[in-house]
């Protein structure tokens, strides 16, 4: 049936032995986020809380259900461990970094990972 194929890779996760099938997408996610978001010498821990939950939104790690990610002022505090004063600052600094794209011109506010920044400095 004439679908574009995704692009898919074998990653060995937690099980080891057990190869996953997993898209090209969460393969650069997972490596942008250990191998140059944790190493830069300028990261802030909300930084780190702010990437890791958006990319596990992203992703649905550990959840199941709607297709649409939407994320509420509750769910930074609770679900990132973000307090409501570090949410915005911190996102403004992941959009400068270039880690993410922030539209404020839809509602509810839209936010696209990027994870640009480190690579092409």
């Amino acid at each position: 049936m004439g679908g574009e194929k995704m692009d898919t890779k074998t990653w060995y996760g937690r099980k080891g032995s057990r190869p996953l099938t997993v898209s090209s997408e969460f393969l650069e996610a997972v490596d942008f986020f250990f191998s140059d978001l944790l190493h830069e010498k300028s990261v802030t821990k909300a930084e780190i809380k702010l990437m890791g939950y958006l990319i596990r939104k992203s992703f649905k790690l550990g959840e199941e259900g709607e297709k649409l990610v939407r994320i509420a002022a509750t769910d930074w505090v609770r679900e990132a461990g973000l307090n409501k004063g570090e949410v915005d600052k911190t996102l403004a600094k992941c959009e400068e970094k270039g880690w993410i794209a922030v539209d404020s011109t839809t509602k509810p506010v839209t936010l696209r990972l990027r994870m640009e920044g480190i690579r092409s400095t």
